[in-house]
């Protein structure tokens, strides 16, 4: 077992990492004027929150929200920490994020830096070259919403030694009443490590295994059917160890049969093309943007397009895409509209 680590509040508790948490805990948040205010000024707020965390760090209460997320239109209950809470949540997380990223595993995919729908596209495109036999799919029922503080506590015991620090963890759980918040900074960290002890689990105990998790969701790989199958009863009995459980719509079938379908593409032997829910939703921003080429409309179709660029679309962008918006006019428009702000 490795060892476990020390002296992580002493690294919370420094104005360097206070300051830090700043300027990364607002790169993402909308830039409203107390967002530019607290960037023009990272060590001022970076000393109030390191003197918020030595005095005795209290939590506010959340706010919650609805919306309606994806192509799919699913309904995501937020829960959104105050700005100070934010970014103490993020000076405490800093100084552990490089253990956690060396732990997981290679192929845990999803909210970390690196590890994105990139990195899910590029391994199934290989794995797809010279086709393996058979594919399974599986994702956790409703992953956030049961996974239990305590099983989180105790993965970070397993990890970190420093009792006043994983108080710290404590508050913030606490704060999220009792399951992983939408919203909140550490959820995907705390997620992705209960899971990866059931990554290396399929790992060792399914020779010849191939998987790729993206968040909950899951994607096998092998040239053996029985392989896949012994891969998913052992997520369903691991996951079931710690209070989850796999949706019963778990599958298995041939490469040849039918694609691998995750996130935005499906996979076949050898090529990849869009999802169709995908390719309405950019066929839509488009049109928007090409009857009323704006910043928002602009960036909006920008980072649709993006997705192109790593399935064969050759033919769909020459049909729906040129003739219908400028990319060189999207992209002069997004620039201006920068360097006004």
């Amino acid at each position: 077992m490795p060892k476990r680590i020390g002296y992580l509040k002493e690294q919370v508790l420094t104005h360097e990492n206070c300051t830090r948490a700043v300027l990364v805990g607002t790169a993402n948040l909308r830039k409203t004027e107390s967002i530019k205010q607290i960037r023009a000024n990272p060590e001022e707020y970076g000393e109030k929150i390191l003197e918020r965390l030595s005095q005795g760090w209290i939590p506010e209460p959340v706010r919650e929200k609805t919306i309606n997320e994806g192509t799919g239109h699913k309904v995501r209950q937020l829960q959104i920490p105050t700005t100070s809470d934010h970014l103490c949540h993020v000076a405490i997380m800093l100084p552990l994020i490089p253990y956690l990223e060396r732990r997981f595993d290679f192929y845990s995919c999803g909210s970390i830096k690196g590890r994105g729908q990139r990195r899910v596209n590029e391994t199934l495109k290989a794995w797809m070259k010279k086709p393996v036999k058979y594919a399974g799919e599986a994702d956790i029922h409703h992953a956030y919403a049961e996974t239990k503080p305590e099983v989180i506590m105790a993965a970070l015991r397993r990890m970190i030694k420093d009792e006043s620090y994983l108080a710290w963890h404590e508050q913030i759980l606490e704060q999220m009443d009792g399951h992983l918040a939408i919203g909140f900074m550490p959820s995907h960290w705390y997620f992705n490590l209960i899971m990866t002890d059931i990554d290396m689990k399929i790992r060792q105990e399914c020779r010849g295994i191939k998987l790729v998790r993206y968040m909950d969701n899951y994607v096998f790989a092998a040239n053996r059917k029985r392989t896949i199958h012994k891969a998913i009863r052992t997520l369903i009995d691991e996951t079931e160890r710690i209070g989850l459980s796999v949706n019963d719509n778990w599958q298995v079938y041939r490469t040849s049969a039918r694609p691998i379908e995750i996130l935005s593409y499906r996979y076949f032997p050898g090529y990849t093309l869009l999802r169709k829910k995908t390719m309405y939703s950019i066929t839509k921003g488009v049109k928007r943007a090409g009857k009323k080429l704006s910043a928002h409309t602009a960036r909006s179709a920008m980072s649709q397009i993006g997705l192109l660029r790593h399935c064969n679309s050759y033919n769909y962008r020459k049909k729906h895409v040129y003739p219908v918006v400028s990319i060189k006019a999207s992209k002069e428009i997004i620039s201006k509209a920068d360097r006004s702000q």
